[in-house]
């Protein structure tokens, strides 16, 4: 497995648990405020964790560029 099938992978699970974490929030009381910010908190790490994994591949994906000749 590559690096970048390492990264696919890690960002994969991490969007799938957003869209759980998704479900659950719009499954809870709507009348527990509580239960909607932990959600909230949730997700937003999940997202931040996911976004963390499209710059570290970016950043990798920079280092592979060769430099053009001239």
């Amino acid at each position: 497995m590559s690096l970048f099938d390492e990264y696919y992978s890690e960002y994969t699970d991490l969007v799938n648990h957003v869209g759980s974490l998704t479900a659950e929030l719009l499954a809870a009381n709507p009348f527990s405020s509580e239960a909607h910010a932990a959600l909230g908190v949730s997700i937003e790490q999940a997202l931040s964790e996911a976004t963390d994994v499209v710059k570290q591949m970016e950043i990798h994906g920079r280092s592979l560029k060769k430099p053009k000749n001239r």
